[in-house]
């Protein structure tokens, strides 16, 4: 039994709209990370810039920032993982849709970064 259009297409819906926020989020962070690299640039010559640089790098590192970016590269590996199962979820008769839950995720199954990504 294969879900009909009507029942796919809310789903459909809430993919675009989170697809679109997950774009400008990865905007945001494409253009902090090219500033990071004008600032390493800089720091180079620049004492001033040299230290803003040790600052931020501090943050990103060991500070607040550190737990974000974590939280963050979890995040974007759970998506990634999510959407490379999504054609084959939605294409099997018991999908999840708004009305029936997802099967629940193994327990004990490891979670955070595993693509390796860093951030400058």
């Amino acid at each position: 039994m294969r879900k009909s259009p009507q029942s796919v297409q809310p789903l459909l819906q809430e993919v675009t709209k989170q697809a679109h926020v997950i774009q400008t989020l990865m905007n945001n962070i494409e253009g902090l990370q090219q500033e990071l690299v004008q600032l390493q640039e800089r720091a180079k010559t620049d004492p001033q810039a040299r230290a803003r640089f040790e600052r931020v790098q501090h943050a990103l590192n060991h500070g607040e920032l550190a737990a974000v970016f974590h939280r963050l590269s979890a995040w974007a590996d759970a998506l990634e993982q999510h959407l490379k199962t999504a054609p084959k979820q939605l294409s099997s008769p018991t999908a999840a849709t708004p009305d029936t839950p997802a099967p629940a995720r193994k327990s004990g199954a490891k979670s955070g970064p595993k693509s390796g990504r860093t951030f400058v």
